[in-house]
Formats: structure tokens, C-alpha cells, sequence
């Protein structure tokens, strides 16, 4: 999601919006992303790196803790960490942005483009399980497609009731290999040591 153009005057209400579009991602996070935990990397970033009252800190706190979740260069495999679901996950995170709303004291032109790279990852991550998803469901149908058309339920097919007999052409007639009985009911081979 490329940040939309902003200016001092609408960056804060973009930045707004952007807690907003957060949240209804975080709703709506699959059940196969994991869920935070207070000791996981968002409660121990938020906890190493705590708020502050006095106003001309707040960027700063916003900024480092942004970056050690969602810097670029935490990037794995072309993914950023921390994309967990829950109260210590995605959840978290908007809490506290909501918070610097409340405060009204950030660079919002610049925090909007941390913002954007994190809806970005979130909405990544969405669709990527999505896709998961339906491909699962895909291929579920075929086999179920499969399953329908094999022969085990056709009403007129008829296992063999026995073993086929050994034909006495492939046996040896003397030698170690020789054969004294065959069994007709299962077919097993007695090899005689004479």
C-alpha cells in the first residue's frame, strides 16, 4: 500500500485511518498466524522501551519501537516479523498507536510511511493464508472428485476369493529350489531341503 500524499495538516487523520485499517486486518488474521504472547517480541519491545509522558519524547519511543518490530531490515525471507494476532499481538500495536493519537505528538508525515509498511506485511500475510486456504479446498474437491470416480463402490465388482494356483511350468523339479507342496487356499510355496 503506497502512503497517500500528505501534508502536516491531513497526515494526522491519515495516520488515523491507518489504526483503523489495522485493526479490521487484525480481525480478520487467519487462525494459522500465531498468537502473541506477553513474553513474545511485542510485549518485550513495549516493555524494554516504555512511553513516556514528556511529549518531546514520544517520537523517539514511537521510532525505536517500530523499528525493532517492523524495520526493514528484520526482514526475513522477505517477510517482517511480529505479525502474531491477540491482545500481545497486531492488537497491541494498534493500542498503542491509538495512544500517540491520544498524545498528539509525533511526526505523523513520517509515521504514516511506518504505518503503511506495517499494513502492507499484515495484509501480505492475509492473503497469503488465504490463498493457503483455498488451495487446500481445491485440493480437498479434487480428491473428493478422485474418491468418486474409483472402483471400490461399483456394485458389480467381485474380489478374487483365493490365491491363483503356482503353475507347475515355474517350478523346479529337483535341485535346492524344488517344490513339495503348494498351497492352493493361500498360495504359499514349501521349498524342501532333500
Amino acid at each position: 500500500m503506497a502512503p497517500p500524499s500528505s501534508t502536516p495538516a491531513n497526515a494526522f487523520t491519515i495516520f488515523k485511518s491507518h489504526i483503523a485499517t489495522l485493526q479490521a486486518l487484525e480481525k480478520s488474521l487467519p487462525s494459522q498466524v500465531p498468537v502473541g504472547k506477553k513474553v513474545g517480541q511485542i510485549g518485550t519491545v513495549f516493555k524494554n522501551i516504555p512511553e513516556s509522558t514528556n511529549p518531546t519524547e514520544h517520537w523517539g519511543i514511537f521510532n525505536r519501537r517500530m523499528d525493532a518490530l517492523y524495520g526493514e531490515d528484520l526482514r526475513k525471507e522477505g517477510d517482517l516479523p511480529n505479525i502474531v494476532r491477540g491482545k500481545w499481538g497486531i492488537r497491541a500495536v494498534c493500542e498503542y498507536l491509538e495512544r500517540c493519537v491520544d498524545a498528539g505528538s509525533l511526526s505523523w508525515d513520517i509515521a504514516i510511511l511506518k504505518t503503511t509498511r506495517l499494513i502492507g506485511e499484515v495484509e501480505k500475510v492475509c492473503k497469503r493464508h488465504a490463498a493457503t486456504g483455498t488451495a487446500k479446498i481445491a485440493a480437498a474437491k479434487r480428491k473428493a472428485r478422485v474418491d468418486d470416480e474409483s472402483d471400490e463402490d461399483d456394485g458389480d465388482y467381485a474380489p478374487p476369493k483365493h490365491a491363483p494356483a503356482a503353475d507347475d511350468d515355474d517350478m523346479p523339479t529337483t535341485g535346492p529350489d524344488r517344490v513339495n507342496s503348494v498351497s492352493v487356499k493361500t498360495g504359499i510355496h514349501t521349498i524342501s531341503d532333500q
